[in-house]
């Protein structure tokens, strides 16, 4: 059978096969009739396969380009946003919006995949950049439908949100940083002043009203909500670091022991105390005239005169009668005039005769009772009780006379307390904060850390069953160098009456815990508080640096997670301008170095130096560095990223430690101010990695 007939047989029906025959329905007809079905179908199902195949092929060739669409707009928008970084959209002759374009033209040519009409467009608002793009796609066997194109659009937004973060800044604040590089034109401390608090701008997200990072433009405002928690800590550091009063009192120690002096108290003192006293006058017959007044004042006897009134003077001026206990003292007084002469008393009468003369006379009672004063010191490494120190106001007897109530030495927080001492010079004097570091040993490489180390074992928490795991005050007041009968330098004892000095000593401005700076007034005013002073000591600030950013360590509980328990990223940024500089006399974190000797061999003093391209400064600036790279070993392993960055020019060996101690490719080097200022905004942008909001 043809297919005319076949579609004939459809359309008007089959002849009927015998007369009188029913005449079945014609679907009932085509199900039974399988004569040429196969070609009907094909025939009749051309034009929907038609669709299909077409259908399908055109609608992967629509999402390959909305896929690459919208990766080339995604890409502009986060171009465009890194661009701006804390700046404005506009800056710079619009040079964020045309690396979006650019970045969008990098991923998305015209006319790719055959697409026509394309358009892009990006705009920022509130510091979200937003981005719309679109193209025509031609079809192909879609167009027998009637579809000869499709319009493809997409949308894309970026903004700067970082994750939760914490920075912490070790800031040398040694006296070098008070210089000025050759060729600048401000301090290095200004210039590091003025970096950190850009740096606070990008990445806080809060404009400081005394720098103009963006020049020509606005700083930013409004923060960076409370999607996200950015915390900033800071430990200024040079000999030492002023951490005290951010420990609890229980990690600090109730007694330490320091090279200092105490007050001998042998010298036998009568100390005197008034019971009772009487006063009266005595008084010379009448009709005496001024001069015979005179004479009588002059213990001059009169012949003439009857003796049963005259008063013998006594000869010795307020006289003391010792030997009894209590005892009688006799002052005489003119008129109440310190004096023994006799005073005229009266007027003249008609005879030009004077009625009398006259002197007054005191009688006190005393007792006697024997104490002991000063004779002179003994200096030593003395054991001093420092409990009262770290928990308020103490005060420190610095002087050379007093009383106690018995023979013997007394340490010098004793003299200030004793019952009834009078005249010990004091000094009402506040413990500033400076720590001396806990126990330790003597070694010359720190990595590992060594058991007993305490002062490198970071998360220690100081506990009263582990000896030397908690920390001491620095008492610059009552540490003293001392020398032998020739003048020499001595650990040994020395008693004299000869006040030997304090040690050279320097406390930086106080460090922070990690916090939350919403208030940039604030964060501008503790920055512009840094001042410079002393030698430089890396590791002491790395190691505080170390301890108040630890999540697992004395203030994990405040560090482990954010209050909404959320993972933390921990950034330190590490900077300095010098080499390690040591003095064997700086009261130091370790003490007083020539006479304690608690990091280097105890039988001889140690050396000391700047370690430079010509020496290696010595033993203590040699165990600065050993212990300074341990703890930067120990920061890289606790996840935390170390920025090293070194402000000026030092010698290769420097260079090299510095960069050892940052992690891979995180440390710089800033010739000038302006490489330091650019290098802070460059560490700034790296720490706000941007996250595409879609």
């Amino acid at each position: 059978m043809s297919v005319f007939r076949v579609l004939r047989c459809v359309f008007q029906g089959a002849p009927a096969r015998r007369a009188g025959a029913a005449r079945r329905p014609f679907l009932t007809r085509l199900a039974r009739n399988e004569a040429g079905n196969m070609m009907a179908i094909m025939a009749i199902s051309l034009f929907p396969l038609a669709g299909l195949v077409g259908g399908a092929l055109d609608m992967s060739r629509l999402y390959l380009v909305k896929t690459r669409l919208q990766q080339a707009c995604d890409a502009g928008a986060l171009a465009g946003r890194r661009i701006m970084a804390a700046g404005q959209w506009s800056a710079n002759n619009n040079a964020a919006n045309t690396a979006a374009l650019q970045f969008f033209d990098g991923n998305f040519e015209n006319e790719s995949y055959g697409t026509s009409n394309r358009t892009r467009a990006f705009a920022e608002a509130s510091g979200r950049v937003t981005g719309t793009a679109s193209v025509q796609v031609p079809m192909t066997l879609m167009r027998i439908f009637g579809q000869s194109t499709r319009t493809i659009s997409v949308s894309c937004d970026a903004e700067m949100r970082l994750p939760n973060t914490d920075v912490m800044f070790v800031l040398d604040t040694t006296g070098s940083m008070n210089d000025t590089i050759p060729g600048d034109s401000s301090r290095k401390m200004d210039t590091l002043q003025f970096a950190v608090k850009c740096f606070y701008e990008t990445v806080a997200k809060y404009n400081i009203d005394d720098v103009d990072c963006t020049p020509g433009s606005p700083g930013p405002s409004g923060g960076t909500g409370n999607q996200v928690q950015i915390r900033f800590g800071f430990v200024p550091y040079a000999t030492n670091v002023r951490v005290g009063h951010l420990l609890p009192p229980e990690y600090m120690a109730d007694e330490w022991t320091y090279q200092s002096r105490v007050a001998n108290y042998t010298t036998p003192v009568d100390v005197e105390t008034v019971t009772s006293n009487t006063t009266q006058w005595e008084v010379y017959p009448e009709s005496i005239d001024r001069d015979d007044c005179g004479r009588w004042g002059r213990n001059e006897r009169f012949t003439n005169e009857s003796t049963d009134n005259v008063f013998q003077p006594n000869p010795a001026q307020n006289p003391v009668v010792t030997g009894s206990n209590p005892y009688t003292r006799i002052t005489y007084s003119n008129d109440n005039r310190e004096n023994q002469d006799w005073s005229y008393w009266g007027a003249p009468d008609r005879d030009h005769t004077y009625r009398s003369c006259r002197r007054q006379v005191r009688t006190e009672q005393y007792t006697t009772e024997r104490r002991y004063g000063f004779t002179n010191w003994t200096y030593r490494a003395e054991p001093m009780s420092v409990r009262d120190v770290v928990r308020g106001t103490a005060e420190y007897a610095t002087g050379t006379s007093g009383t106690v109530p018995a023979p013997g030495t007394y340490d010098l927080r004793e003299l200030a307390t004793l019952p009834g001492a009078r005249g010990i010079a004091k000094s009402n004097w506040t413990w500033d904060g400076c720590i001396e570091e806990r126990a330790t040993v003597r070694e010359a490489s720190y990595w590992p850390i060594p058991a007993g180390a305490l002062d490198l074992d970071i998360d220690q928490v100081p506990s009263s069953g582990t000896a030397g795991s908690h920390w001491g005050p620095m008492l610059r007041r009552a540490v003293f160098q001392r020398e032998n009968g020739s003048g020499n330098r001595t650990t040994s004892e020395v008693t004299t009456t000869q006040n030997f000095d304090n040690p050279s000593y320097s406390c930086p401005v106080a460090a922070t815990k990690l916090g939350i700076w919403s208030d940039p007034a604030v964060f501008r005013n503790y920055v512009n508080s840094l001042n410079t002073s002393a030698n430089t000591y890396h590791d002491i600030g790395m190691i505080w640096g170390a301890r108040l950013m630890s999540p697992t360590g004395i203030f994990a509980d405040e560090n482990d997670f954010t209050p909404q328990g959320g993972e933390i990223e921990r950034h330190m940024i590490f900077m300095t301008d010098g080499q390690t500089c040591t003095g064997n006399l700086n009261y130091v974190a370790y003490g007083l170095p020539w006479y304690d000797r608690r990091q280097t061999n105890t039988g001889s003093a140690p050396t000391d130096g700047c370690d430079d391209a010509s020496s290696d400064g010595g033993q203590l600036s040699q165990q600065v560095n050993a212990r300074f790279s341990a703890i930067c070993n120990w920061v890289r392993n606790q996840n935390i990223t170390l920025w090293v960055v070194y402000f000026g020019t030092t010698d290769q060996d420097t260079v090299d430690r510095m960069t050892a101690c940052a992690t891979p490719g995180r440390y710089f080097t800033a010739a000038n101010s302006a490489t330091l200022i650019s290098t802070f905004r460059t560490i700034a942008d790296q720490i706000s990695q941007l996250r595409l909001t879609r």
